[in-house]
């Protein structure tokens, strides 16, 4: 499943739908009709939208980071956060709102009002999720920088590929 892979495509600002309720043929039309690019790992099911008309990615790579990279690749990605905020709630995709210290007394650990100062919440009240710069914001920007240094391995071998073909 790809819950882990929206929760980032979200934490990097872009507006990524998630609903395991659905069936593989529902897929396609959806993504047509929202205009979404349809992520997936099954072949058969991207062959099946490909010919629908939905833009669709078959997903490679094991790891969050291998994934980030492909779609980089293959659908311009960017894989660093924008100007260090976050646009988008990564439980529900609802957009996030700067919110005051004294407004998240209630919503957050003491200590975790005591040590940061801005904070962000989403919109949408059913959710109302509360964000911070925790130890947690390092672990995201060190799997960014390890995407990063994936992209510039593969570039790399590339480059060494393409000078070995030119000496054959």
């Amino acid at each position: 499943m790809y819950k882990r892979l929206t929760r980032w495509l979200r934490l990097l600002g872009y507006d990524a739908s998630f609903d395991t309720s659905l069936e593989d043929e529902e897929y396609p039309p959806i993504a047509i009709k929202e205009d979404r690019i349809l992520l997936t790992r099954d072949d058969l099911l991207a062959e099946i939208a490909i010919k629908q008309g939905a833009k669709t990615i078959v997903v490679k790579g094991l790891s969050i980071e291998e994934k980030l990279v492909h779609l980089h690749k293959e659908a311009g990605i960017e894989l660093s956060f924008s100007d260090d905020i976050l646009p988008r709630c990564s439980n529900c995709n609802g957009e996030l709102k700067i919110i005051t210290k004294k407004k998240v007394a209630e919503l957050v650990p003491e200590g975790t009002r005591e040590h940061f100062d801005l904070f962000w919440q989403c919109k949408n009240k059913k959710c109302a999720k509360v964000y911070w710069k925790g130890s947690h914001w390092q672990k995201m920007e060190n799997t960014l920088k390890n995407c990063q240094e994936l992209l510039k391995k593969e570039k790399k071998q590339s480059t060494k590929k393409d000078k070995k073909k030119k000496e054959d």
